[in-house]
């Protein structure tokens, strides 16, 4: 009993120096909030459990009230931990965290927890004021494995973009999570759950600042130094290759009726929705404020077009009940080796650009037209 309150004790000072970094980055990027409502979710959950051990201890009366009341705070939290997660690993446009399929089992959970001070569904507390779970104690666990499996999921389709030291970094940190959550299933006595979800987001956390080298954290994707280092990687690898060139409309508009933040959410809304539509082809970069690129592989210009047909309509299906659309301008050029001694990359880039901005110079008379 001492051991496991001191272990709890322990595991909330890692989640405390996760909050300082976090918020450290808040301003920097608007998803950090959603890992600090993580970790103070977290940090409830070990103080709820600390305060019951030691009610535990008493067999009075006056005890069973405030020991059921924090279990039922305390199975309230458990599914916001990874729920939050969510948005923290992607955003509004790759997943609908806030849709009726999120939040839905989170109002199940609640409602059972709260019904369980009186019914003992999940958990009950008896006259001896001695805990045990209760018959439906494994659907709180599958709530949060749901959300958990979701945020895998986000991390899986960006597997293949991340370099390999990342790539091991989150499979030891998923090990990690795995070891100590069965630990525990398979032996309750041997208490690691809590201890090693509060590592493990720590650990998660050290991760996304890790991405930082090569990602922009704003928008999830690839960022200029990532994008210099490709293009010089180019030529040597003697392939073929196609540039789409990308730059994001209405953004000064936004930022001034509506603010930098709406400005920084539509930044990250067409970065990936860019991201979704080529992720199959190549990597997306973002390369400056409101500009973004892709290195795919070598496409036909029919291809490069229809990819382009493929992202409007994705920018269209975002941009709906939007006060300001979003609008993307675009262009697109190839580099092939045979050609390299006359065209760089980097021409082959200007070539993009300069295409990109008669895409713009279109929709900006076809507006007028308008």
């Amino acid at each position: 009993m001492v051991s496991k309150i001191i272990l709890d004790i322990f595991s909330i000072v890692p989640l405390l120096f996760a909050i300082s970094l976090s918020d450290r980055h808040v301003r920097e990027n608007y998803r950090n909030r959603y890992f600090m409502f993580s970790v103070i979710a977290m940090i409830g959950i070990l103080l709820t459990e600390i305060i019951c051990q030691t009610l535990a201890q008493y067999s009075q009366a006056t005890y069973i009230f405030p020991h059921k009341l924090l279990n039922v705070i305390g199975f309230g939290l458990n599914p916001i931990v990874p729920y939050f997660l969510i948005p923290f690993a992607g955003n509004q446009c790759t997943v609908k965290w806030k849709s009726a399929g999120f939040i839905l089992p989170l109002v199940v959970n609640t409602i059972l927890s709260i019904a369980s001070f009186w019914t003992g569904l999940l958990f009950s507390v008896d006259a001896m004021n001695a805990y045990s779970r209760g018959p439906l104690f494994f659907v709180t666990t599958a709530i949060c494995l749901y959300y958990f499996l979701w945020v895998v999921t986000i991390e899986g389709k960006r597997l293949n973009t991340y370099e390999r030291h990342t790539k091991v970094f989150l499979f030891l940190i998923i090990c990690f999570t795995l070891i100590t959550s069965f630990l525990q299933i398979l032996n309750p006595e041997i208490l690691t759950l809590n201890g090693g979800l509060s590592i493990a987001l720590l650990l998660y956390y050290m991760f996304f600042l890790d991405l930082q080298f090569d990602y922009d954290m704003q928008t999830g994707i690839k960022n200029r130094e990532a994008f210099e280092k490709r293009m010089l990687r180019i030529p040597r690898e003697n392939k073929s290759a196609t540039l789409f060139v990308f730059d994001l409309n209405n953004l000064k508009l936004t930022n001034d009726t509506f603010g930098h933040k709406a400005g920084d959410e539509m930044i990250a809304v067409a970065a990936a929705s860019i991201n979704l539509c080529f992720r199959e082809y190549g990597d997306a970069y973002r390369i400056g404020g409101d500009e973004f690129c892709v290195i795919s592989r070598y496409l036909s210009d029919m291809d490069a077009k229809n990819l382009l047909v493929d992202l409007d309509s994705k920018i269209e299906i975002c941009s709906r009940n939007r006060k300001v659309p979003i609008s993307i301008a675009h262009g697109f050029s190839s580099f092939l080796p045979s050609e390299q001694e006359e065209k760089s990359p980097y021409m082959v880039f200007s070539e993009a650009d300069d295409h990109m901005y008669c895409h713009k110079a279109k929709q900006k008379k076809v507006l007028m037209q308008e």
